[in-house]
């Protein structure tokens, strides 16, 4: 057995075993909390999860964590003898309890509540939230001492999770509640401190009125959560109708073990650090469903709530494919992923989600495969007995701004015309449902099959010059304006933190610069490259920014250029210089990077840095939709 260190930071520590098992903790303030940890079946019972978990003690010892805590439900039964024979103590915790939707609606008291409105109080989704007003929400989980970012929130329905807001605009409530195979779970509903009982009620009222709008109890037939103190019990009875009781699910599990050099249990096996320099950030990600195992695998809940106690639990967990391929920690996807429009899709076309997403594995490039979490992505597949036999994935374009909607088809593949047709006339009726204008796409080769269809299905098709263009680091050094070093006041984008980088990104998009990125907003500071990317700050704001990202492929991607400063002209070639300086430091010369000309500005931004550079001849195809 060999084990890998393959995350090791101030928050995160991940170990790996050469079979595929692993295990992930994040850890602060002398306390270490179990994310999951995952074995192969073929693996189990063999010792491998309990190496696993020595090992990771041992090392969080001598970070100085003194306590390490799990939660799971007791419907693993497994996990309890496990962390039990490891020296841990178990505790029976809250009970889960469901709810017949049904009999929830056909209450009384539900439907006069639903058909009237709270004085002095506005339930807003978590969908209509703006930057800013996320960021306030995740300032006030973190007073109830969970620790969120913007990508972790996209576990939570978008549309029956939200905030409750007074007549003067200030957060009082908040609801938040994910989809699971039974319907909707409460996972934490809660008000300010000192607030007023009534803005509880009205965040719950607010995810029953956006329930019933999503079909009621045929689309949710039940409704759960965790009875983490009597009142909970209290509201659900006297909301119920009359004769009905709510039914108990199961419990929570906690465990947890003091970490002592005594009670640790000894390993021999080697350790080696991870060479994989971008393993780090691909575990950083929440995982809605965890594939591999149902034992030693678990979600953890918002709250335990056991003898009266009341503590957090991260929510994250990580999983790794069985292709090896890694998804993006990027998962703000407003429950596309969950959500299947009915008399939609055609008997043999599926829609290509989180669930299915490693059945395409194959097939799908690694960059597109990297990006299908991501907000405006969409994928459809014809399969006929088993075979992929036509596959696309697009993206949504202009979905927030005042301008028509565009769809721009990323990827295509097609070998059978008759699948391919269907497969196109699908994408149609999907893309006129989000009143799409314009479709497009840039290709570097179609086959005769795809261009047939693509022509047929009403697409005008021409070669002409791409709008992107591909220099190599080697070359970007040796241009005219890279003689000379970034000004010191330009900065690395890890001088930020969090807060800092989203009030930055919230400057770009009042100023109607998103660059290439539709889902900037939701993009987390860690998705982009840390070596190339930076910053400028001017009056303690981020006035300038210049963001890049690496694709698995190994390709570095432009997607933004700004500056909003009095000099932004020369912060702008500053910020460039930075760039080509740190690439040249940190990566091969023949590194390729993309710039996207997307308008006339970069366009002649290009021209002026980079005269001789023209775009590869690609087919290009459009047609209008609506």
């Amino acid at each position: 057995m060999q084990l890998f260190l393959t995350v090791d930071n101030e928050d995160i520590l991940r170990i790996e075993e050469d079979g595929g098992a692993a295990i992930t903790i994040s850890y602060s303030d002398g306390v270490g909390q179990i994310l999951s940890i995952l074995v192969p079946k073929d693996d189990r019972r063999e010792g491998v999860g309990s190496t696993l978990l020595s090992c990771a003690e041992s090392m969080l010892l001598k970070k100085g964590v003194k306590k390490l805590e799990a939660d799971f439900m007791d419907s693993i039964p497994e996990l309890g003898d496990f962390f039990e024979s490891a020296g841990y103590e178990v505790l029976k915790g809250a009970p889960v309890k469901a709810v017949d939707m049904r009999a929830l609606l056909a209450s009384l008291t539900v439907k006069r509540a639903i058909n009237n409105d709270i004085d002095d109080s506005k339930f807003v989704p978590l969908s209509e939230l703006f930057v800013m007003q996320w960021d306030e929400l995740l300032e006030l989980l973190n007073k109830f001492n969970i620790k969120l970012g913007n990508s972790d929130m996209a576990r939570f329905s978008q549309e029956l999770s939200g905030v409750v807001y007074d007549n003067e605009d200030q957060p009082q409530a908040f609801v938040l509640c994910s989809k699971n195979d039974e319907g909707v779970h409460v996972e934490l509903l809660a008000g300010v401190s000192n607030g007023r009982a009534k803005y509880v009620i009205s965040a719950l009222l607010g995810m029953i009125k956006a329930i019933v709008d999503d079909g009621g109890f045929k689309t949710y037939p039940k409704l759960s959560m965790i009875a983490a103190n009597e009142n909970i019990n209290v509201l659900i009875s006297r909301v119920l109708k009359k004769g009905k009781e709510a039914e108990e699910k199961g419990h929570l599990i906690y465990a947890f073990k003091d970490l002592k050099e005594d009670n640790l249990l000894s390993y021999d096996y080697d350790l080696e650090k991870s060479e994989d320099e971008d393993m780090e950030e691909e575990w950083r990600r929440e995982v809605k469903k965890i594939p591999l195992q149902s034992n030693i695998c678990w979600k953890m809940p918002w709250y335990r709530m056991f003898g009266g106690d009341n503590s957090e639990a991260s929510g994250k967990s990580a999983s790794k494919t069985k292709s090896g391929k890694h998804v993006s920690d990027v998962e703000i996807n407003f429950d596309k992923d969950e959500e299947i429009l009915e008399g939609l899709m055609m008997d043999d076309t599926v829609r290509i989600t989180m669930d299915n997403l490693e059945d395409y594995s194959d097939i799908l490039p690694p960059d597109i495969y990297h990006d299908m979490p991501r907000p405006f992505y969409r994928g459809l597949a014809a399969v006929d007995a088993g075979e992929t036999k036509a596959a696309m994935v697009w993206e949504y374009k202009n979905v927030e701004e005042d301008v028509d909607t565009e769809s721009m088809i990323l990827w295509y593949f097609c070998s059978d015309e008759a699948m391919g047709d269907e497969l196109i006339q699908e994408y149609t009726n999907e893309i006129k449902q989000e009143d799409v204008q314009r479709s497009y796409f840039e290709f570097k080769e179609l086959s005769d099959m795809e261009r047939s269809v693509l022509e047929k299905n009403g697409f005008s098709i021409k070669n002409e010059e791409s709008e992107e263009v591909e220099v190599h680091m080697e070359n970007v050094v040796k241009a005219p304006f890279a003689a000379k070093k970034a000004a010191p006041y330009v900065k690395a984008l890890d001088v930020l933190s969090e807060k800092q980088f989203k009030r930055g990104v919230t400057n770009c998009l009042f100023h109607n610069r998103k660059g290439v990125l539709e889902d900037m907003a939701f993009l987390p500071m860690s998705w982009y490259d840390q070596n190339l990317s930076c910053c400028v700050i001017g009056d303690n704001k981020v006035i300038g920014l210049c963001l890049f990202h690496r694709s698995p492929s190994g390709v570095i991607h432009a997607d933004l250029l700004f500056s909003m400063g009095s000099e932004y002209q020369l912060d702008i070639l500053n910020m460039i210089r930075y760039a080509v300086h740190a690439g040249v430091a940190k990566y091969p010369k023949n590194t390729p990077v993309i710039i996207r000309r997307h308008n006339a500005e970069i366009h002649g931004l290009v021209s002026k840095l980079f005269p001789d550079l023209s775009g590869d001849i690609v087919v290009h195809g459009e047609r209008r939709v609506g």
